[in-house]
């Protein structure tokens, strides 16, 4: 094989390699806005299906920064320019807006663990395949800057105490909000 047609396939792997990492973004951002719609029907949905005098209780609520925990995932990208680029970017525009609809939470219980103490538990608990430090870590920092236009009423909620006074703080919470 001549030096020209080694450098003629690395550049047509190289070409390759590229189309399969857009194609990849294209599917991966497809997939970000099946899951956008899912979560605002489950969500709009439970709202109806609470009414006026019940509630729903979600262990996790989408928040407005992209890529934070139950969040939207994609970012638009205005540097890049064709039809790949241009479709993710409908993709991103169209899983932003949906994201957009879901209503925000009447009452938020936002609970609050050292990093310390979160890697501690996750260590002692009973699980197999259980996750590493590294990705508490990651989703520690994700948690930490949740926010939700529209979410009037957040309390903080101090998990370091004791199961039992966690459970009463909790409770004290939702008390003070069903009492306004």
């Amino acid at each position: 094989m001549t030096q020209e047609q080694v450098g003629s396939r690395t550049a047509e792997t190289v070409k390759s390699r590229k189309n399969t990492q857009k194609l990849a973004s294209i599917i991966y951002a497809i997939r970000a806005v099946c899951v956008a719609w899912e979560r605002r029907q489950l969500l709009v949905g439970s709202r109806r299906a609470a009414g006026s005098k019940g509630f729903i209780i979600c262990d996790r609520y989408p928040s407005n920064r992209p890529g934070g925990m139950d969040s939207a995932r994609l970012v638009v990208d205005a540097d890049h320019k064709g039809v790949i680029s241009a479709l993710y970017n409908l993709l991103a525009r169209l899983e932003s807006k949906i994201y957009q609809q879901i209503p925000p939470p009447d009452i938020v219980l936002q609970l609050q663990v050292s990093l310390e103490t979160a890697k501690r538990r996750n260590r002692s608990r009973v699980k197999a395949d259980k996750e590493g430090d590294g990705y508490i870590e990651s989703r520690h920092q994700k948690v930490r800057g949740w926010h939700r236009v529209g979410a009037e009423t957040v309390h903080y909620i101090d998990t370091e105490q004791s199961l039992n006074d966690t459970i009463q703080s909790v409770k004290e919470a939702i008390e003070s909000t069903l009492n306004d």
